[in-house]
């Protein structure tokens, strides 16, 4: 499990957001389905302001994705990202 090149993508489309709230990090993990779309987004460490998680929860069901790959096949993986501010 790699971010690989999407790691600014999050960043990006969670920016705008996170303007006028609380600061602090928040951990998120994308499930993804083999095609690559987005199958579940969950909190593993809050920021502990509901707003600022459910604008990054929101970026990352935003952000595109590559698919994972196993034996030249996409499969569903997993991306692991911190985000703070």
């Amino acid at each position: 499990m790699a971010p690989c090149e999407r790691a600014a993508t999050i960043q990006e489309a969670a920016a705008p957001a996170m303007t006028g709230l609380a600061a602090g990090f928040v951990k998120v993990l994308v499930v993804l389905k083999p095609d690559g779309s987005v199958d579940q987004v969950r909190v593993l460490k809050s920021s502990g302001d509901k707003e600022t998680d459910a604008a990054v929860v929101s970026a990352a069901e935003r952000s595109t994705y590559l698919p994972a790959r196993h034996n030249c096949i996409d499969v569903a993986g997993r991306y692991l990202w911190v985000f703070g501010h």
